[in-house]
């Protein structure tokens, strides 16, 4: 599963008819109420862009009209940290609020081009001293309520007004339910994500903002009501993205093409040591006596990543052809091109495994190869398995934005260098706060090649910290987490040493 982070590139929360800018601040503040006079209540947006140049880049090898890519936008909730004021007025940068819950927020897109601002606090409310300089915590500055930019008002008051619903034919592209407030914001924008790349219409589009749902943002109460997210300037792992996960898991069936099974037979490209996209007329499959079984045109290969194809297909265990275990098939990729330059013909070799080796019937509870689930040949329990990460050593500084290839190595016990070619081994990176353990990248499938288990870690989206990687095996009902634990350090290029 490839996994990346966006990062916003501005954001600011503007207030209802105030010329307060917020720019610098790490917390957004999301309120409504605080007047039983129309009038006279506040509410505040958040606005927020995030620059798609780099995503578009990375994913200009994958296919987006064939190939599944989601996109959601990611906020962590500041409430989830302390639950034990739920109910109670507290104190915040906008005054005494009282913890919004059972609200909606809506997603919306921001029609018109706008200024982030250098501004922090939401109130003029700290005196400002000599000692202070010119380090000002208020400022009335776009981008606000009235302004986008200097001297540049919004068509719009606030970037729309009335019902974003129906501002210009509607705006909102997504929306959430938040039951008691504390909840984190996770909003699935893939539509229109993957709509901007397909048609490269990025430059027109000025990003997002988020609102209560117009018909509770103006709500009259005298009470004020809050949620509170993290920003694109807290000093925290918290901050907020933009979460882009596509499929891109390899599982090569080259070593393991078991008769009765769909497998997937890969084929690797490259240029100069780079992954490159190629073309193919077909891919044909011989058997071992050199007569053609199948032809799959070009439109039954797949490409997976930039340079990964892949064609699949089954071969019947059929004692009339002759097809059985441990004989030769060939499949061969024709007219390889890459660039322009045709390379002629590829002709790759695989190995008929008898497909009892992969079914398993009986009164064993084991599943999978050979009652195991894993590949195993010896039916050895998940348990027996010990595991060796290479690519990343302990305790090791990484710079930010290397990519590492991690081989992981299912070391077959009693044996003095058998290894294991596994499937369901996962990996998670997280970081620790205190003796919470925070997800960075959930619990992802590794990938198998025909030579062995690895992954990729693109640390490019990682933001200064210590890094802990984790490995779990699962067979069946069974699972193991394996205790040995990588810890790894990302710093950024100016503590690089």
């Amino acid at each position: 599963m490839g996994i990346l982070r966006t990062y916003f590139s501005k954001d600011t929360t503007i207030v209802r008819n105030s010329c307060v800018n917020t720019g610098r601040n790490p917390i957004v503040e999301l309120f409504y109420g605080g007047s039983t006079n129309t009038n006279n209540t506040k509410y505040s947006r958040y606005l927020f862009d995030i620059d798609l140049s780099g995503l578009s880049q990375t994913l200009s090898c994958i296919d987006l009209s064939s190939t599944t890519v989601t996109h959601e936008i990611k906020i962590t909730n500041t409430s989830c940290f302390d639950r034990e004021i739920f109910c109670k007025t507290n104190c915040s940068s906008v005054g005494e609020v009282k913890r919004a819950c059972s609200f909606d927020l809506v997603l919306f897109e921001i029609p018109e081009s706008w200024d982030e601002g250098n501004g922090y606090d939401y109130t003029s409310t700290r005196s400002i001293t000599c000692e202070d300089g010119n380090n000002t915590y208020y400022c009335e500055s776009p981008a606000n309520w009235l302004e986008r930019k200097t001297n540049t008002d919004w068509t719009s008051s606030g970037v729309y007004s009335g019902n974003p619903r129906t501002y210009r034919g509607g705006i909102v592209i997504g929306e959430q339910h938040f039951d008691r407030g504390d909840e984190n914001l996770c909003i699935d924008v893939s539509n229109y994500i993957n709509n901007l790349l397909l048609t490269g219409d990025t430059s027109t589009k000025y990003g997002f903002g988020l609102a209560f749902d117009y018909p509770q943002e103006i709500l009259t109460d005298e009470d004020s009501f809050y949620v509170g997210f993290f920003g694109k300037d807290t000093n925290t792992v918290y901050e907020p993205f933009l979460e882009t996960k596509y499929n891109n898991t390899i599982k090569d069936d080259r070593n393991h093409f078991y008769l009765d099974k769909t497998n997937k037979l890969y084929l690797y490209t490259n240029s100069g040591g780079e992954p490159t996209n190629a073309t193919f007329t077909n891919v044909i499959i011989k058997d071992h006596n050199d007569n053609t079984y199948l032809t799959i045109p070009s439109s039954g290969i797949t490409k997976q990543d930039c340079g990964v194809y892949y064609v699949e297909f089954s071969v019947p265990n059929s004692p009339l052809s002759g097809y059985c275990g441990n004989i030769m098939f060939t499949d061969t990729w024709t007219d390889v091109t890459i660039n322009g330059n045709n390379l002629g013909d590829s002709e790759q070799e695989f190995i008929l495994r008898e497909g009892n080796s992969y079914y398993t019937v009986g009164t064993t509870m084991a599943s999978g190869a050979n009652g195991l689930g894993v590949g195993s040949s010896t039916n050895l329990s998940i348990y027996d398995y010990q595991f060796r990460v290479s690519g990343i050593k302990n305790q090791e500084k990484i710079k930010r934005g290397d990519t590492r290839r991690l081989n992981v190595e299912a070391r077959v016990p009693l044996t003095l260098d058998q290894v294991g070619v596994l499937d369901k081994i996962y990996y998670r990176i997280y970081v620790r706060e205190g003796n919470t353990q925070i997800d960075y990248i959930d619990w992802t499938e590794v990938s198998r090649a025909f030579d062995g288990n690895f992954f990729l870690v693109d640390t490019s989206w990682f933001i200064p910290n210590d890094y802990y990687i984790e490995i779990k095996l699962e067979s069946g009902d069974e699972t193991r987490t394996y205790d040995e634990v990588i810890k790894f350090e990302i710093v950024s290029e100016k503590d690089w040493c």
